[in-house]
């Protein structure tokens, strides 16, 4: 009886004994390059959205004992008045 760890190495054949194996060695070689650039881009994508985000970003201070409102964009179906989206008062 086969296995199908037995059956899978018979679909897949070495890389190394096939006619295809320069091609996709050289593949590899020039993908690499490519997704290390990709990444950085990435890297460097998220870094400035993150500048542009924090340039509008303001920090709050509270202290105990203030009231304030919790502002909660999500509304329940059937409630889209603009002043749903502000919660409370609630004291801190």
């Amino acid at each position: 009886m086969q296995t199908s760890h037995d059956v899978r190495a018979k679909l897949t054949p070495d890389v190394k004994e096939t006619e295809y194996a320069h091609r996709l060695e050289h593949l590899k070689s020039t993908l690499k390059p490519a997704y290390k650039m990709v990444r950085e881009n990435s890297h460097k994508s998220h870094a400035t959205n993150k500048q542009y985000y924090e340039r509008r970003a303001n920090e709050r201070n509270f202290q105990t004992g203030d009231i304030v409102y919790l502002y909660n964009p999500t509304s329940k179906h059937g409630q889209g008045s603009k002043f749903f989206v502000w919660q409370g008062p609630f004291r801190i």
